[in-house]
């Protein structure tokens, strides 16, 4: 937000995947120093927890005080949809506004609904003209509120914190153009999530891309060539995807009312189109809050209701307070396939789109697993069988949110088989097609009581796992990215605990690596497939000292625990081929997930 602008009206919330299109993977020539690999380390110690949003700007482009942030401009009494966003540290993320200055507080007495999301988006109407009492930094009529965010893992000593401002304006007197002028910078192979916004726009507003250029080499990129990189652009504005690639780009976007109106830049009333920055860094950090497992879409594009889908995954239900998913709002996104609704109490949701398409979900809070399948679909230009042939990689976005606590994107390359207008697109991870952003999640966590070796009170762990690295990376050498051909594992759980597993430890040379420990490692033994990236992990008994993580049969009775997890894969004696960090909640009941509780637990509520 710069100081000097002029006028706003936000487009829909829905995203409409509109910038897809087929895609190779991606080369970045990305280097990782061996010294981070190999060194043992805390777990999210790689990169200080920062927010990415925009600071707030002068009209020079110079930052006016590094804890001001700019979320836009919106229009009096309008319905808006931004994001607070953040990396480093260890996923899952939790923002929350607190205090004197919390969002509640300041649109207290108004007729604003606004609301922050524990994942960071801020959603709702905003005051109208008459109800704001409040300014943003610059003392422009706006809000300005502090949000607070903490990752997974010593939450009290990591927090950040800062301002979020958010300029309002006359919808009478207000121009149509774009409400934003900067984005959030992006970190390789993490999910992205920005908007392209507009004020005043009359009817449905249409966004697309004009022109994608790397300025490092001042190369143009088309459209289709910026979703190779693993980026889209929904025609809503909704810049969403994993960067597969580091690099600083120019992008100018148009936006369209329903008149054929174009929107006019932010900051200058004399020029149309906007043009954004998209810095992405390096970042050889993967990890993910959903993970697709398998994935088939098929059909017949000379017909309608003969289209289906069936997706099946892992999703890291990490802001739920409670096991159920009563009320929580869902919305899947896989191209232009899309459809949302709101989950039953058990995690269930069957819509019926206005197309006749049949969509089923089911997630299981407590195992992490969700399905999703169609009957009778239409999936118009879903799947553009334009070009392609059978055997060809066809690149596109999947999406889920879920509530507040999840939205995650991955970028997937599915193998094609084509004949005529029948179609088939396969993905099953480690048989067909390609996670091209990669992932690491932990699939499950039990624990067991007992005494460690120091005296202190402590836990084993069993740890189930995913580790998949991206495929559109290449290490020093050249070669492709993967985690055959291992040389040495370095584990790290929680914040103190690292163990590196090298030469003699690592057995076995084909399709399974395995360690066996001695007598006194705490790493009793890991085990993980090059193939299917599932890994397994046993250690022995791990006081909370040395890692942080309170006792398992103790997670009913604090608030928000979390198991941490790391892991660096490497492969020769120079390069760190794979680092992945994640954490899951540990419910501490008579799940898959934990110990069975003791008796003076009770269980969750309902």
């Amino acid at each position: 937000m710069r100081v000097s602008r002029f006028g706003s009206r936000a487009t829909g919330l829905g995203l409409v995947c509109a910038l897809a299109g087929f895609a190779f993977a991606v080369s970045t020539g990305q280097s990782q120093s061996d010294s981070a690999a190999a060194a043992p380390r805390a777990v999210g110690s790689y990169v200080p927890l920062r927010f990415t949003t925009p600071h707030l700007l002068g009209t020079s482009g110079n930052v006016l005080n590094p804890l001001e942030y700019d979320l836009g401009d919106a229009l009096f009494g309008s319905v808006i949809t931004r994001y607070v966003t953040a990396e480093g540290g260890i996923k899952p993320y939790r923002f929350t506004t607190m205090g004197t200055q919390s969002l509640p507080n300041v649109i207290a007495n108004t007729t604003s609904t606004l609301k922050l999301g524990i994942s960071g988006v801020v959603a709702g109407k905003t005051p109208d003209t008459v109800a704001v009492n409040s300014t943003t930094f610059t003392g422009a009529p706006g809000l300005r509120f502090q949000v607070t965010v903490t990752d997974s893992i010593l939450a009290g000593s990591t927090a950040k914190s800062g301002f979020f401002n958010l300029a309002l304006f006359s919808k009478a007197t207000t121009p149509f153009r774009f409400a934003n002028d900067t984005i959030p910078s992006a970190s390789l192979d993490a999910p992205y999530f920005a908007r392209a916004d507009v004020l005043a726009g009359r009817g449905t507003i249409t966004t697309t891309v004009l022109s994608v250029t790397d300025m490092g080499t001042g190369a143009p990129l088309t459209p289709a060539m910026f979703a190779k990189l693993g980026m889209f652009l929904g025609t809503d504005g909704a810049f969403y995807g994993r960067p597969l690639a580091v690099g600083t780009y120019s992008i100018t976007v148009r936006a369209t009312d329903a008149f054929g109106a174009i929107a006019l830049s932010r900051n200058n009333p004399n020029t149309v189109d906007q043009t954004f920055t998209l810095v992405v860094n390096d970042n050889p950090v993967t990890s993910s809050d959903t993970m697709t497992q398998s994935c088939r879409v098929s059909g017949d594009t000379s017909r309608g209701g003969a289209d289906s889908l069936r997706l099946k995954g892992l999703i890291n239900i990490l802001g739920q307070d409670q096991f159920s998913l009563a009320n929580s709002d869902f919305s899947f996104h896989l191209g232009s396939i899309s459809f949302s609704g709101r989950l039953d109490r058990h995690g269930n949701l069957t819509q019926t789109t206005s197309n006749g398409s049949k969509f089923s979900v089911k997630i299981n809070a407590r195992t992490g697993t969700i399905t999703i399948m169609t009957s009778r679909g239409t999936f118009i230009n879903g799947f553009d069988l334009t070009g392609i042939k059978n055997g060809d990689i066809v690149r596109r976005p999947i999406q889920i949110v879920v509530g507040e606590a999840v939205n995650s994107v991955e970028v997937i390359d599915f193998l094609a088989s084509v004949d005529g207008t029948r179609y088939q697109f396969n993905f099953m991870q480690g048989r067909s097609g390609q996670n091209a952003s990669g992932g690491f999640q932990i699939v499950s966590v039990k624990g067991r009581d007992g005494v460690a070796l120091n005296g202190q009170p402590g836990d084993a762990w069993h740890v189930g796992f995913v580790a998949q690295p991206r495929a559109g990376v290449t290490n020093p050498s050249g070669l492709r990215e993967g985690i055959d051909n291992i040389t040495a594992v370095n584990v790290r759980i929680g914040t103190n605990f690292a163990q590196a597993i090298t030469g003699g430890g690592i057995i076995g040379a084909g399709p399974n690596i395995h360690f066996v420990g001695g007598p006194v490692d705490g790493l009793q033994s890991f085990k993980l497939s090059t193939i299917s990236s599932k890994g397994l992990l046993n250690t022995r008994i791990l006081s909370t000292v040395s890692t942080s993580i309170p006792l398992a049969a103790d997670a009913l009775k604090t608030n928000n625990i979390f198991f941490s997890l790391g892991i660096d894969v490497r492969r020769g004696s120079l390069d760190a081929t794979y680092i992945g960090e994640h954490a899951r909640r540990i419910f501490g009941f008579g799940t898959k997930y934990t110990d069975k509780p003791s008796a003076r637990q009770s269980p969750p509520i309902q």
